[in-house]
């Protein structure tokens, strides 16, 4: 059983709702046995993952969003990720979280939010690197400029 809940974790990209688990006919004894042993990680209500996702995707995803902007940029690019975290969020977005403490109310300066267009938000777990650039290039927050290249052609 907790082969085919792996499985099935993966074939969302690694992170899932537990509602959409459920819909798969695990039980929640089972997803909850996955998480107490490590198999799985809570990464906020109603949410788990893959311990194979990296830190920094399941840090968004914990707060309320997608790794975005500048994180985006550095996570493309390979780089270390600077805090506080860029995540783009639902437009109706609410309850966001610290991304250390699934528990925790998100504090001030823990992250930088960028609001999509649409309640569905971005769902990818990470802003594709255009659009990464794009953002970085029009935010105001903390280290959005932190790792950009200046122009198209330079390295890093």
């Amino acid at each position: 059983m907790v082969i085919k809940l792996e499985r099935d974790v993966a074939a969302y990209g690694g992170i899932v709702s537990v509602a959409q688990l459920l819909a798969l006919k695990h039980w929640r004894q089972n997803i909850d046995l996955a998480v107490h042993y490590g198999t799985l990680v809570r990464v906020r209500k109603g949410w788990v993952a893959s311990p194979e996702v990296p830190k920094p995707i399941l840090m968004a995803w914990r707060i309320g969003g997608t790794l975005a902007c500048a994180s985006a940029v550095q996570y493309h690019l390979g780089m270390d990720i600077a805090e506080p975290l860029h995540v783009l969020v639902p437009s109706n977005a609410t309850g966001f979280r610290r991304p250390h403490d699934h528990r925790a109310r998100l504090a001030e300066g823990d992250a930088v939010i960028h609001w999509a267009g649409t309640p569905e938000g971005g769902r990818d777990l990470v802003v594709p690197l255009g659009e990464a650039l794009r953002q970085a290039a029009r935010c105001r927050g903390p280290g959005a400029s932190r790792g950009i290249p200046s122009r198209a052609g330079d390295t890093l």
